[in-house]
């Protein structure tokens, strides 16, 4: 526990002038099939340096469905500087693991969301992943993302949003993970892509780690790479298996 918070008040540190908030993960297309998962996150947003955090806080539950199906519900909230905490959204999600382990490590699978947006927080959304991983080892661990989402209803643009996400991750030998992500966001295909800095490109570093009593930590800060990243985006996700 005193790493944990060792880690979270140096991840807080390097967030400085702005960090839009998301509590996204690179997810992987495993599916067990005797899982049960519960988790929250939570991420912070700087509008200004010296400004206290408005944050974001996200509940979800897991549950796998047979060998290769999982579903998933999860609930989000905006907790907004000086105002109330604020539903923004409910999400349903169905990973379909379509290629079990290869011998080489390598699996995939597609995950399809529904998201309703509460209010005047935005359109709904649904999505298509496409998820891969690579287990090269008992130490290293690949994942690559594709992205599709599109808004419907209200205030919908009707043009599909390409993403990518990737990590590599390598495990200590004294328990802990750390991890590489990177998170891109291109642009619609009718729109077109646009250049480099006109797209949303973020990269940084992930920590996690066993808490005890069945309870698992991780933490991560990411750092704009094109003009219209933010600056610093941190999350921390607390999970436990049940």
């Amino acid at each position: 526990m005193k790493f944990l918070l060792t880690a979270v008040a140096f991840l807080f540190s390097l967030t400085g002038l702005s960090a839009a908030q998301t509590t996204g993960t690179v997810f992987g297309p495993e599916v067990d099939p005797e899982g049960r998962e519960f988790e929250y996150r939570i991420a912070a947003e700087f509008e200004q340096s010296g400004d206290d955090a408005s944050l974001s806080h996200r509940l979800h539950y897991q549950q796998a469905l047979t060998d290769t199906l999982r579903w998933r519900a999860l609930i989000s909230y905006d907790d907004p500087i000086g105002g109330d905490l604020e539903l923004d959204h409910i999400q349903g999600e169905l990973l379909w693991q379509i290629i079990g382990r290869t011998p080489s490590g390598y699996s995939s699978g597609l995950r399809f969301d529904a998201r309703i947006s509460e209010g005047d927080n935005g359109p709904h959304e649904i999505g298509v992943n496409w998820t891969n991983q690579w287990v090269l080892n008992d130490q290293w661990r690949v994942r690559a993302l594709l992205l599709l989402d599109r808004d419907v209803g209200p205030q919908s643009n009707d043009d599909w949003i390409v993403e990518t996400r990737a990590s590599v991750r390598r495990s200590l030998d004294n328990g802990l993970t750390v991890s590489v992500e990177s998170f891109n966001e291109f642009g619609g295909l009718d729109a077109g892509f646009g250049g480099f800095d006109d797209q949303n490109h973020q990269l940084g570093p992930v920590l996690g780690g066993d808490l005890g009593a069945n309870l698992e930590w991780s933490a991560g800060v990411l750092f704009g790479v094109s003009d219209s990243a933010p600056d610093q985006d941190f999350m921390l996700r607390l999970t436990r298996p049940l």
